[in-house]
């Protein structure tokens, strides 16, 4: 499986996760993926900055908001290490900055067809978190964590049989 062409499936590491698909952690049971970013945690609209002046005015950056600036990665992220495409889910899309015109935070649960469960969250208002990506998966027979700062190989353990 090729992934689609997006900046965190280029990561050397990623191609583990042929791994997880080919059901090295046996049957899939969760996934989660979050995405945590700060850079408007604060109105920055009137502040002059480039990016906040374009980007969080929907009639120039379009209605995507934070589910489309950052949450389409954590979406995108989970398909390709899993190969699995969600079935059902349930939104909460939140504004947390005043006068801010779309979503700067999210949340998902994910329900995927082999009875697997999920969670993606992407916030662009979490303080402390200059650009933080992270995945992990859970299986029957193991897991794969992986969180891009630093830019690290995934950790995958299978050490875990069936009981």
């Amino acid at each position: 499986m090729r992934p689609p062409a997006r900046i965190y499936t280029d990561y050397e590491a990623m191609a583990r996760a042929e791994t997880v698909r080919r059901g090295q952690l046996g049957e899939l049971r969760q996934v989660r993926v979050e995405y945590g970013q700060d850079w408007l945690a604060e109105p920055l609209k009137a502040s002059g900055h480039k990016q906040a002046d374009g980007g969080t005015d929907p009639a120039r950056a379009g209605a995507g908001g934070c589910i489309g600036d950052i949450g389409t990665h954590a979406y995108q992220l989970a398909e390709y290490i899993t190969g699995m495409t969600p079935t059902v889910l349930c939104a909460e899309l939140s504004t947390f900055v005043a006068d801010r015109a779309f979503d700067d935070h999210l949340q998902i649960m994910l329900r995927y067809a082999n009875g697997a469960r999920g969670t993606l969250g992407a916030r662009q208002v979490a303080t402390v978190h200059e650009n933080d990506l992270r995945i992990a998966v859970y299986g029957s027979r193991g897991g794969l964590r992986w969180v891009q700062l630093p830019a690290v190989a995934p950790r995958l353990d299978t050490s875990r049989t069936t009981r």
